[in-house]
């Protein structure tokens, strides 16, 4: 069966804003949430919050969004993405050991693969997944969370590569932080 209802162009056009507006709004929130808690030290959780910010306003995307923060008129959507992009690029990722020399046959211990993420080059980041790639051959755990002194350590089995130089390189888990703040 159906059912007709009739609304004026004028109502309409008010429920339009109204969602627009609680959908900035509620971005908004988390994107305040996200710097306060980048600047308050928790680089993870600052991430987090700015990706779950882009989520209300997603339908508006093709949208200009301008808002008011902190005294300045800027457009939502491109704010939001340039502080996760200054955020992202102001972190660092460094071994510990820079080369390590091992023979064909033997493991590498995860004391000597141990990667140290800083923020603006000296907050050590805790909590901050990393995925890293060994040229070799794919790795079983290749994924791990930064401890609260900013490290996360990597082994491997057995090195059976013939070749005289392999890498081993590690970058922040977007996908983790995606999954995290549950964005498609």
């Amino acid at each position: 069966y159906w059912v007709y209802y009739r609304l004026s162009k004028a109502q309409y056009q008010q429920l339009k804003d109204k969602r627009k507006n609680d959908a900035i709004t509620r971005s908004l929130d988390f994107f305040t949430s996200g710097i306060n808690a980048r600047e308050g030290g928790d680089v993870r959780l600052g991430l987090v919050q700015m990706v779950k910010a882009l989520e209300p306003i997603k339908p508006y995307f093709s949208e200009s969004l301008p808002v008011d923060i902190n005294g300045t008129e800027v457009y939502l959507g491109n704010e939001i993405f340039k502080e996760i992009s200054n955020t992202l690029a102001q972190i660092t990722i460094a071994p510990v050991k820079n080369n390590i020399n091992i023979k064909t046959g033997q493991s590498i211990a995860s004391s000597m693969l141990t990667f140290r993420a800083f923020f603006r080059g000296s907050s050590p980041i805790a909590s901050l997944p990393l995925g890293v790639e060994y040229s070799e051959k794919p790795l079983r755990n290749n994924r791990q969370r930064t401890n609260s002194a900013g490290n996360a350590s990597f082994d491997i089995d057995v090195v059976r590569s013939k070749k005289s130089f392999e890498s081993f390189s590690a970058k922040v888990d977007l996908n983790d932080i995606l999954t995290e703040a549950g964005t498609e």
